[in-house]
C-alpha cells in the first residue's frame, strides 16, 4: 500500500507541473490556476508600404518557462492574442513571430540558441520576443501587458549620386557586402562567423545614380574609437567583417572602387543591430577619396602598318597590350576576346586560329596578345575586322574595347600633277569603290579609291565644257587604258596609279583687236602712202590664223582698187 500510495503521489505531481501545457485539459489543471491574455504586437510600425510587410504577423510560436527553467506552455497559432490558464508565479515568456513552422517544445537552453537563416526574398520578416512576466493570484482573467516583438533583421536604404563636378565618373553597380549568413535572437550581442555578399544591382543607364533597398541580420563588429573622420572609416581600419556597401565606378581608364560601411555613426561604430533603419545618401565627389581602392586599365592594339584614310593596305600584324597599375592584385582581372566581324578562318590569337570566344587572365601589370588577320584577298566579306576584348573583375565587367579594321587596295587618279594641267576639269566617282579621298599636295591634286578585289569602274565627271579625254598610266599623256569618260579597273592586278586627262568640247576663236588712233604728220601720212602698196602685198603674202584686222577708211579704199572687197581679210 505504501509503494502504490507513492506511485499516485508521484503522478498527481506529475499531472501538476504539466497543467499549463494542456490547459486546453480541465482535469489535468490543479484549481489554483488563473486566466491569462496577452497581445502580441510588433515593436515600432513603419509606416512604410513595401514589398515585404515589415508589420505583418502571420504565425506565432509561445514558449513559457518556469524559474527553474521547466517549460509550462507551447502554443503555435496564428492569432495574434495569446489566452491560457496558469498557476501564479514568476515565469519567462519566449515569442517567435513567422517562423512558419511548429518548432515543438525544446528545453529552455535549445531555444536560447535558436538560429534564424538570411531570408533575403521573404513576404514577412522574423521577429522574437524575450520577457520576464508575473502571473499574479487573481480572480478573472489577468490582462498582461501587450508584448512587442523585434524584427530580426535591418532595413538599409541607400541613394547614390555622381555630384555634377565630376559627371566623368560612371556608377557601374553597388554590392552589400559581409551580410551575415545566421543569427541568434536570444543570444545578447550575437557575432555571427558566416558571411556572404547580395548580387551587384546595376546603376541607372546613364551611370549617374543608384538607389535601393535590403535586409540583413544584424551584424555587430564593435566600435574603434582610433577612427575619428569618416575618410578613415575605410577598409585599411575596418574590422574584417564589417558589412559595407561596395560601389563599382569607372573614370576614363580607371576602375573605381568606393567602400561605405555601416553603423551607428559615420566614424567608429561598425554595429548594426536588428529592428533599425539605416539611411545611406551617398554623394561621390572624385577620386581621391581615403574610402576608395582604384587601379587603372590601359588597353591598346599597335599595328605594324599604319592605316590611311582609314584602311590598312596589308594584312593585320599586331599586339593587344593591357597594363594594369594599382590595386588590381586580389582582382582577378580576365579578358574575353570575341571576334564580331570577319573571316575566323583567316584571324589567328595567340598563335592560334580562332574558334570560340577566348579568356585571358590578366596577372601580370602587363601582358601582350599577338593578333593577325591575312585573308589572300580582301573581299567585301572580308574586309572588314571587328573584335571586343571584355575586361572583367571579381565584381563583374569592367571594361569594354571594340577594335575595328577596314582592308582595301587603292588606285590613286591624279587630276593635275607637276608639268601637267594646272586647273582642275572635274572630279572622279565611282559606284563600286568603299571611299574616294581627295588628296591635295604642293605641285598634285590626286583621288585615293579604296576597293575591295572585285573589279571595279571608275568614272570622270567633268566640269562644264570640258568632256574625258583620257584615262593614262602615264603623266605624259602615254599608256592610254581607257578614251572614255569610263575607266575598268582591276584593284589586284590592275595599275595602281592612273592620270586623267580633260579637254574642251570646242576651240575657242582667239581675237586680236588693233586701234590706230595716233595723228599723223603730213610727211609721215605721205610717207606712209607712198609705202602702202608694199605692205599691202605684204599682207596678201602673210598665213592667214585666224586674226581679224581693222582698217582705216583710207585703206579700205585702196584696197578695193586692187580687187580686195570686204574691208578686212578672212
Amino acid at each position: 500500500m505504501k509503494y502504490r500510495f507513492l506511485i499516485f503521489a508521484l503522478l498527481a505531481s506529475c499531472c501538476g507541473l504539466g497543467g499549463c501545457i494542456y490547459d486546453d485539459e480541465p482535469e489535468c489543471c490543479p484549481s489554483g490556476k488563473v486566466a491569462v491574455e496577452i497581445r502580441i504586437a510588433p515593436e515600432n510600425p513603419n509606416h512604410v508600404t513595401r514589398s515585404t510587410d515589415e508589420n505583418a504577423i502571420r504565425d506565432l510560436n509561445f514558449y513559457l518557462y518556469s524559474g527553474t527553467g521547466s517549460l509550462m506552455l507551447h502554443r503555435y497559432q496564428t492569432v495574434t492574442t495569446l489566452r491560457f490558464e496558469c498557476v501564479p508565479g514568476d515565469y519567462t515568456l519566449y515569442v517567435v513571430a513567422n517562423a512558419h513552422t511548429d518548432m515543438g517544445n525544446p528545453t529552455v537552453e535549445i531555444l536560447e540558441s535558436y538560429t534564424t537563416l538570411y531570408r533575403p526574398e521573404a513576404d514577412d520578416l522574423l521577429m522574437t520576443a524575450k520577457q520576464r512576466i508575473t502571473i499574479p493570484n487573481a480572480c478573472g482573467t489577468v490582462q498582461l501587458p501587450a508584448l512587442e516583438v523585434r524584427r530580426a533583421v535591418a532595413r538599409v536604404d541607400y541613394d547614390i549620386q555622381v555630384d555634377e563636378s565630376v559627371a566623368d565618373i560612371e556608377i557601374r553597380s553597388v554590392q552589400a557586402m559581409n551580410l551575415p549568413v545566421h543569427y541568434r535572437p536570444f543570444v545578447e550581442g550575437f557575432r555571427p562567423s558566416d558571411f556572404l555578399d547580395n548580387e551587384l544591382v546595376a546603376a541607372a543607364e546613364d551611370g549617374s545614380s543608384v538607389q535601393g533597398s535590403f535586409y540583413m541580420l544584424p551584424n555587430c563588429q564593435g566600435v574603434l574609437s582610433s577612427i575619428t573622420s569618416p575618410e578613415e572609416k575605410n577598409p585599411d581600419n575596418a574590422p574584417e567583417d564589417a558589412t559595407c556597401l561596395h560601389i563599382r565606378a569607372v573614370r576614363g581608364g580607371k576602375v573605381l572602387d568606393y567602400y561605405v560601411y555601416l553603423g551607428e555613426n559615420d566614424t567608429s561604430d561598425f554595429n548594426v543591430r536588428s529592428n533599425t533603419v539605416h539611411t545611406l545618401r551617398i554623394r561621390i565627389l572624385g577620386d581621391n577619396d581615403l574610402r576608395l581602392r582604384q587601379y587603372s586599365l590601359d588597353v591598346e592594339m599597335a599595328t605594324r602598318s599604319v592605316p590611311q584614310d582609314g584602311f590598312l593596305l596589308d594584312s593585320l600584324d599586331g599586339e593587344l597590350c593591357v597594363r594594369l597599375t594599382g590595386h588590381y592584385d586580389d582582382m582577378q582581372v580576365q579578358g574575353v576576346f570575341t571576334l564580331e566581324e570577319g573571316d575566323a578562318a583567316y584571324c589567328q590569337v595567340c598563335g592560334k586560329i580562332y574558334d570560340i570566344p577566348q579568356q585571358y587572365d590578366f596577372a601580370s601589370n602587363v601582358s601582350y596578345r599577338p593578333i593577325a588577320y591575312f585573308p589572300e584577298t580582301f573581299t567585301r566579306d572580308n574586309a572588314r575586322l571587328k573584335f571586343t576584348l571584355t575586361v572583367a573583375d571579381k565584381y563583374g565587367e569592367v571594361g569594354r574595347y571594340e577594335f575595328e579594321y577596314a582592308f582595301a587596295y587603292v588606285v590613286k587618279v591624279y587630276r593635275t600633277w607637276q608639268n601637267g594641267p594646272r586647273s582642275i576639269f572635274g572630279r572622279v566617282e565611282s559606284k563600286d569603290a568603299l571611299r574616294i579621298v581627295e588628296h591635295e599636295t604642293i605641285s598634285a591634286l590626286y583621288d585615293a579609291v579604296y576597293c575591295t578585289s572585285e573589279p571595279i569602274t571608275l568614272e570622270a565627271v567633268p566640269d562644264a565644257g570640258y568632256r574625258a579625254d583620257c584615262w593614262c598610266i602615264s603623266p605624259g599623256h602615254s599608256g592610254e587604258v581607257s578614251f572614255d569618260s569610263t575607266c575598268p579597273h582591276d584593284p589586284v592586278y590592275g595599275p595602281k596609279v592612273l592620270y586623267l586627262f580633260f579637254k574642251p568640247l570646242t576651240v575657242p576663236l582667239e581675237v586680236s583687236v588693233r586701234h590706230d588712233r595716233a595723228e599723223l604728220t603730213a610727211y609721215e601720212r605721205a610717207q606712209r602712202d607712198s609705202d602702202r602698196p608694199a605692205r599691202l602685198h605684204r599682207d596678201l603674202q602673210r598665213p592667214h590664223r585666224g586674226r581679224a584686222y581693222l582698217l582705216s577708211e583710207s585703206d579700205v579704199q585702196h584696197r578695193s582698187r586692187d580687187g580686195i572687197h570686204g574691208g578686212c581679210e578672212r
